[in-house]
């Protein structure tokens, strides 16, 4: 029989302890029980503790859902409105002359050429400012797609600093246009991208599966409609300005 360690009591002895212990714990719970008032304060402590759980689930259920449905609308409607005011400003370059004919008031005949030129500019790079958030606010994470909006914003803000700042010649209002359109696009067609890479159910090793992917382009139909507008606007405009065959 091995030799019982110095200072550590008899197992006998530390059964009788405990058994001790619980038993007095069990006179005390009973006589709480028993007390009215203990009873009031665990019911509305219990109370509180379900109240308190209610609420951090109902939370969580809530950022969770403006987290899914928010998700497509952050960010993009400051970046369309400062996209359609720079539009509406090549519309009045465009189509001035046609204004002032119908006796309809116009920018771009209240200014010169090169002043207008230079105010269009100015909402041109609140327009690149525009997308450059997308980013800063986490809505682009990727890093790639990051770098591929930086690279769009230097050459859709270096196109438009030559055709409306450094012009030579008269402006053409047509190529503009396009490169607005294509731009719009282009944004909107990154951050479709970054919803499907972000969706949870992707892996890198395959395709994800099909109700993954319709489920991420569902959350992001706002913006595939835009996306589908600007790659419309293409075709139809070229179609639209083609010269009549008689």
């Amino acid at each position: 029989m091995p030799p019982r360690q110095p200072g550590r009591p008899p197992v006998s002895a530390a059964a009788t302890a405990a058994a001790k212990v619980d038993a007095a714990q069990a006179r005390t719970q009973a006589r709480l029980d028993a007390d009215p008032s203990y009873q009031a304060q665990r019911g509305r402590a219990q109370e509180a503790e379900r109240t308190a759980r209610h609420a951090a689930e109902k939370a969580r259920l809530s950022a969770e859902e403006l987290s899914q449905k928010g998700e497509s609308y952050r960010g993009d409607p400051l970046f369309m409105y400062l996209w359609q005011i720079a539009h509406f400003l090549l519309l009045q370059i465009r189509y001035g002359r046609e204004y002032e004919r119908a006796g309809l008031p116009s920018l771009a005949a209240s200014m010169n050429g090169e002043r207008f030129g230079i105010t269009v500019f100015v909402w041109i790079l609140a327009t690149a400012g525009g997308a450059l958030l997308f980013p800063v606010f986490y809505v682009l994470t990727n890093t790639a797609l990051m770098a591929a909006l930086i690279l769009g914003i230097c050459l859709f803000v270096i196109y438009f600093h030559g055709i409306l700042v450094r012009r030579k010649k008269e402006f053409n209002p047509t190529p503009a246009f396009r490169c607005m359109y294509l731009f719009q696009g282009f944004v909107f067609a990154l951050l479709i991208a970054e919803g499907l890479l972000a969706n949870s159910s992707f892996s890198p090793a395959g395709s994800p599966p099909v109700s993954s992917t319709l489920q991420a382009l569902s959350s992001n139909s706002v913006r595939c409609s835009f996306f589908l507008n600007a790659c419309a606007f293409l075709p139809l405009e070229r179609w639209m300005n083609r010269k009549p065959q008689f």
